[in-house]
C-alpha cells in the first residue's frame, strides 16, 4: 500500500468511499440525507472540504485503487488558535478496508500537521461503526462534542406551561445580551473546563441580540418579574446545501439552551423545548439537530433524555508542541 499526498484530482475517487460510508451511516441513521450515497453528491461535500480553507490531506492505494483518504483544514483563530479540523466528510474507507488505515492515515496527515506547527487536531466523525471509533480513541483521540438528532414523529405537547414563558421580543435585547454569558459560564465550570476568551464574549452577545431580528429565529424564554431570563431556547430552520452531509430535509436547530442554576429542576428547559419542537413540527419540520459539550453535565444529561440520538462526534487531540525539539535525540550534555 501507497500512501500518498492528497490533490483535488483525487475527489471523484474519494466520493466513492465517501459515499460507501455514508450507505453504511444511514443503516443506523436513515434520517440522514440520502443523496450522499450518490458519488456525485458526495463529491461536493468533498470539494466543499478543499474551498473552504488551506487543507492538508493524504490517500492510500492498493494496486492504483484509492482505499482511504484524510483531509484537514488548517485554521488559525482567536478562541482555538493554531488547529487542523478533519471534518464530517474528511475522511472514509473502502468498505472492505480495515479501520486500522485510520490510525495509518493520521499518522502520516498528523505528521505533516505538526511539522507545520498545528498541535490542535480536531475530527468530525459518524460514530455508527465502532471499530471506526475505536481506531480513533487508539491514536489518543478523545470525545468532546455530541452531535445529536431527534425524530419529531413521536412530539407530543405538554397539557400546561409555565406563564413566565413567552417569546423574546426587541426589547428584551438587554436580557438576553446578559443571559449569553450563561452557556460559556457552564462550559468553563467543571468538568468541561472549556474557556472562552473574553474578548470574544461581545461578539457572543452580537450573536444573541441578533437573533431577535431575524424573522426565522424563535427565541422562547421564562422570564423573572424584573424582566431577567430565568430560562431560555432558540431554534430556526436550517438552510439547505449541497454539501452537508450531516443535516436532514425538513431539518431545524435548536440552541441557546440555558438555565440558571437557581431556577433548575423546575422543568422550565423541558417545556421551553417542548414549546419548540412542537412549534416546529406543525410547520412541517420532521426533525431537529443540535450539539453540546459532552462534558457539561446540565446540558449533555438533559438533552439525550429528551430523545436527542447521537449521530456524530467532534473528537480532539492536543499534541505536546515541544516534540518538535524534545526529541529523544537532542541532548543537554
Amino acid at each position: 500500500m501507497e500512501i500518498r499526498n492528497f490533490d483535488a484530482a483525487m475527489a471523484s475517487q474519494a466520493a466513492a468511499l465517501l459515499a460507501g460510508r455514508h450507505q453504511t451511516e444511514r443503516a443506523l441513521f436513515p434520517e440522514l440525507p440520502a443523496r450522499f450515497e450518490k458519488s456525485e453528491h458526495a463529491e461536493k461535500a468533498i470539494r466543499g472540504l478543499l474551498a473552504k480553507s488551506p487543507s492538508v490531506g493524504v490517500a492510500a492505494f492498493r494496486h492504483e485503487k484509492m482505499v482511504g483518504y484524510m483531509i484537514a483544514q488548517t485554521l488559525n483563530e482567536p478562541q482555538r488558535g493554531r488547529h487542523a479540523w478533519i471534518d464530517y466528510a474528511g475522511y472514509a474507507l473502502d468498505l472492505d478496508a480495515s479501520e486500522e488505515l485510520i490510525r495509518q492515515l493520521y499518522c502520516e496527515l498528523g505528521e505533516q500537521l505538526v511539522q507545520l506547527g498545528y498541535f490542535s487536531h480536531f475530527v468530525l466523525t459518524p460514530c455508527g461503526n465502532p471499530k471506526a471509533m475505536d481506531a480513533w480513541f487508539r491514536v489518543c483521540f478523545a470525545y468532546e462534542q455530541v452531535h445529536g438528532l431527534l425524530d419529531l414523529k413521536n412530539v407530543q405537547p405538554l397539557d400546561s406551561y409555565d406563564p413566565s414563558i413567552r417569546l423574546a421580543v426587541k426589547s428584551d435585547e438587554a436580557a438576553v445580551r446578559e443571559m449569553s454569558n450563561m452557556i460559556p459560564s457552564q462550559v468553563a465550570s467543571a468538568p468541561s473546563w472549556g474557556a472562552t476568551l473574553p474578548e470574544m464574549l461581545p461578539d457572543l452577545n452580537d450573536g444573541y441580540a441578533e437573533l431577535l431580528d431575524e424573522e426565522d429565529v424563535r427565541f422562547w424564554a421564562a422570564f423573572e418579574e424584573d424582566g431577567t431570563i430565568a430560562s431560555c431556547i432558540a431554534a430556526w430552520p436550517d438552510e439547505a446545501s449541497e454539501a452537508n452531509m450531516r443535516i436532514p430535509e425538513r431539518c431545524s436547530t435548536v440552541s441557546c439552551v440555558a438555565t440558571r442554576e437557581g431556577f433548575r429542576g423546575k422543568g422550565l428547559s423541558s417545556q421551553l423545548l417542548s414549546i419548540v419542537l412542537n412549534e416546529a413540527k406543525q410547520s412541517g419540520f420532521e426533525f431537529f439537530e443540535t450539539d453540546w459539550r459532552m462534558a457539561n453535565l446540565p446540558i449533555s444529561n438533559f438533552l439525550p433524555r429528551r430523545g436527542f440520538k447521537p449521530y456524530a462526534y467532534r473528537l480532539h487531540r492536543q499534541i505536546d508542541a515541544r516534540v518538535l525539539w524534545a526529541n529523544g535525540s537532542n541532548s543537554t550534555k
